[in-house]
Order: structure tokens, then C-alpha cells, then sequence
């Protein structure tokens, strides 16, 4: 077991889906995690509370871009840093983790970089950014990545194996199951798709939207849980492929209503033209649902093969194909989906594992 070091954890937002993994590493170090942003967010998620690690808010200026959230600032790197035995970076593109790396490198306190992206969801592939992104990873003492695609990006950068660990992303998937498994609903008539994410360009709404109008009968429905500035646009769309009443706009959503929804549902469509990693389909499969996803997302490595899997294409007519499919196979839910063995604690267990095996005790 690790003597009680001091773990930073320098991240972006309170996402909800990493506290299980914060509150397993407690178990085994003292942890404290900033989050860069403030604590009134624009993904509306609250701030934690009644956790045993330390949070704290550094509430940098930032500047929202559609999808992308830039912060120019980085004096706060310093404040990150202090006392830390180790620190963990969530990312790299912004000044304040730059800064945050740099100054541990040079001041000796070890590196965790997480990497997430795949080839196909990064936005530089070469040129002077790429080359900053190389020499920041190469920096860390080792990095994380979230499946086998993410990890041959980290090693196109020239990061070596061995100084790799491979895991996955995760959700409190036991939360998402058990919740699902009292909150079902006996099968009606109709195939119930189902959307959920931003409404922006890259998710590939028009063509989901294409393929459904291709395969749906009668009482086959597709909703789309989110927000984003094409919603009125799609909502035209909807009216001009006569649609209306198929296709239901039902906005964002929290945790407990979003898997309320999954427990009535039967596949979950997420056909992006490129997508980091695309969590709701671990909360999808966790919840015994179908999967239609693209093979542009970094989860669909990770979970092909898995029952109720099905991966396509970005154009409507493979999408359409692996509906269809989804539909003809659906036998009802999943009862034991494999999912189920990649958990928060899991992630958590392994990474402290790796940690420690670097000497860090």
C-alpha cells in the first residue's frame, strides 16, 4: 500500500462521472483536485459535496468557443503544484496545464498525463500544435490512455510502451445498471431510439436523423436528449421529412432523469464523425441497452464485440444498416452486460497499482 502522499488532480470541470474514481484513491493517498473552472459551469454540473477528498475552484477567465472552453490564464500553476508529491493532468491544450507540466518537470514533482483523444478526434495532426502537444506528453512520467486507439496516438507522439498505461473510460456503471434493472418498463409497440449528447455539428445529427426516417415503422420512435445551437435547425429538419411526433426534442437532462429515459429505451444511436471517447454508451450498455456507435469514437474499439454492440459508418445509410440490425436482434435488455466489469474503483485501483509500481510510495 502507498504511504499517505499527496495527489493533485488538475481537471476542468466537476465531472460527476470521475468522483467514484476520486473518492477510491483516497483509500490509498490524501487527494486534492482543482478544477480550473469556476463552480457555476456551462455543463450545469454541481459542485461535490460530502466527499473525502479536498476541491477546490481556481475560477479562471475563460473564453466558450462552440463546443471548446479556452483559458488563458495560467497563474495558478504555482498554487496547483504546492505540496504536491505527484500531479495528474487532465489535458494539455490550455496555458494552465502547460504551465502546471513545465513547472513540475522542472521542479522534480512526478507527472500523470491523461490522453484521451484518438487520431481521428485529434484537431492538429501535425504542424507547430502537434508538436506542442509531443513535447508535453513526453514530458509526463507516464501517461494514461483510454483504450488501444489512444494509446497508438500517445505512441505516434514518440512516448514509448512502456511508459504507457492503457485503461478506459468509465461512469459509475453499477449505479446506471441497478437503476435501470428497478425502473424498467414491459416492452410496448415501436422500436424506441435514442439520442444523447450536444447538438453541434460533429455528432452527425442530420444523418442520424436520415436513417431513422429510412428505418423506422410505425410506431418506431428516435429522442434526443441535449442542447446545442443547431436545435432549431434540426427541429426544421424534422418538419421537412415529416417527422413530427417520431422524432422528440426533450432537452438536457440530469443523471437520474437521463437514466429514467435509458430505462425505457432500446438502442442509443451515437453516430459521430469524431468523438474522444462517447461516455453515454457506457451508460447506455450498463443499462442493458443496444448501441448503435461510430467507428469514429474512441469507445467503439473498447466495446465491439460486446452483446448489443453494433458499430457503422458516419454516412445514413450504415447507420441506417446497424438500426435496423439493433432492432431485428433486440431480444430485450441486456442482462449482464460486460460493461459492468469496467468500474470508477476499477480505473482507480489500477492506475494507484501503476503509481506505485513507478516508485511512488
Amino acid at each position: 500500500m502507498l504511504d499517505r502522499k499527496r495527489i493533485i488532480f488538475l481537471t476542468n470541470l466537476p465531472a460527476p462521472y470521475r468522483f467514484p474514481i476520486f473518492d477510491k484513491m483516497t483509500e490509498f493517498v490524501d487527494l486534492k483536485v482543482f478544477f480550473i473552472l469556476g463552480e457555476r459551469n456551462w455543463r450545469n454540473w454541481p459542485a461535490p459535496t460530502n466527499r473525502v477528498w479536498q476541491h477546490e475552484f481556481l475560477d479562471l477567465f475563460s473564453i466558450r468557443i462552440k463546443e471548446y472552453e479556452f483559458v488563458p490564464q495560467f497563474k495558478a500553476a504555482k498554487k496547483v503544484l504546492k505540496c504536491a508529491d505527484l500531479v495528474i493532468v487532465g489535458s494539455w491544450e490550455i496555458p494552465i496545464y502547460m504551465r502546471t507540466i513545465y513547472l513540475a518537470k522542472k521542479s522534480g514533482v512526478p507527472i500523470v498525463q491523461i490522453y484521451e483523444s484518438i487520431e481521428k478526434s485529434q484537431r492538429f495532426r501535425s504542424g507547430f500544435i502537434a508538436r506542442v502537444r509531443s513535447s508535453l506528453i513526453k514530458k509526463a512520467t507516464f501517461v494514461v490512455t483510454f483504450g488501444a486507439e489512444s494509446t497508438k496516438a500517445v505512441q505516434d507522439m514518440g512516448v514509448p510502451h512502456s511508459s504507457i498505461l492503457e485503461l478506459f473510460n468509465t461512469v459509475d456503471v453499477s449505479w446506471f445498471h441497478n437503476y435501470s434493472i428497478k425502473n424498467r418498463v414491459p416492452d410496448s409497440d415501436g422500436h424506441k431510439y435514442l439520442y444523447v449528447g450536444q447538438l453541434i455539428e460533429r455528432k452527425n445529427l442530420f444523418n442520424l436523423i436520415d436513417a431513422f426516417n429510412h428505418v423506422h415503422s410505425e410506431n418506431d420512435t428516435l429522442m434526443i436528449v441535449g442542447e446545442g445551437h443547431l436545435k432549431s435547425t434540426l427541429e426544421e429538419y424534422v418538419k421537412t421529412k415529416t417527422l413530427h411526433g417520431k422524432v422528440i426534442f426533450v432537452g438536457p437532462k440530469n443523471q437520474l432523469d437521463l437514466a429514467a429515459i435509458y430505462s425505457k429505451s432500446n438502442t442509443l444511436v451515437l453516430a459521430s464523425e469524431n468523438e474522444v471517447w462517447g461516455l453515454v454508451v457506457n451508460e447506455a450498455l450498463a443499462c442493458g441497452m443496444h448501441v448503435v456507435v461510430s467507428k469514429n469514437s474512441g469507445v467503439s474499439a473498447f466495446v465491439d464485440g460486446m452483446p448489443g454492440v453494433f458499430l457503422s459508418a458516419t454516412d445514413s445509410q450504415s447507420i441506417a444498416k446497424s438500426m435496423t440490425e439493433s432492432k431485428s436482434q433486440w431480444e430485450g435488455f441486456v442482462e449482464s452486460p460486460p460493461i459492468m466489469g469496467f468500474t470508477p474503483e476499477l480505473f482507480a485501483e489500477l492506475l494507484m497499482a501503476h503509481i506505485e509500481a513507478y516508485g511512488f510510495k
